[in-house]
């Protein structure tokens, strides 16, 4: 299986249609910010103790947020579509106002 078909279940674009996987995401951005933390610490901006407490902060909120994003309906659904073999259709739920008021208009009420 090569990379240009392999299915990711994040469904995230890279550079020339080439998926990446979850896993491959946070690697770079786990680098991205050894690579900064480097950086501030040796500029003398902040301390060990401070960068240590921004990245677990980042750590704890970072997940959280990209579960919110990719357990989306959207997002699921997108997933699912680009597996091979698999077709999803989706249809728009009315809400309770909405059946009511298309049910009296068809009874003439």
């Amino acid at each position: 299986m090569t990379v240009e078909n392999c299915p990711t279940p994040s469904g995230i674009s890279a550079y020339k249609g080439i998926e990446m996987t979850s896993d491959q995401i946070t690697g770079i951005i786990r680098a991205i910010l050894a690579a900064i933390g480097g950086f501030v610490l040796a500029k003398g901006w902040v301390s060990s103790e401070t960068w240590a407490w921004i990245v677990g902060g980042a750590a704890t909120i970072g997940p959280a947020i990209w579960s919110w994003v990719s357990n989306r309906p959207a997002a699921i659904a997108a997933s699912a579509q680009a597996l091979p073999g698999v077709n999803v259709q989706t249809t728009a739920a009315a809400g309770p106002a909405v059946i009511t008021a298309v049910s009296d208009a068809k009874s003439g009420a």
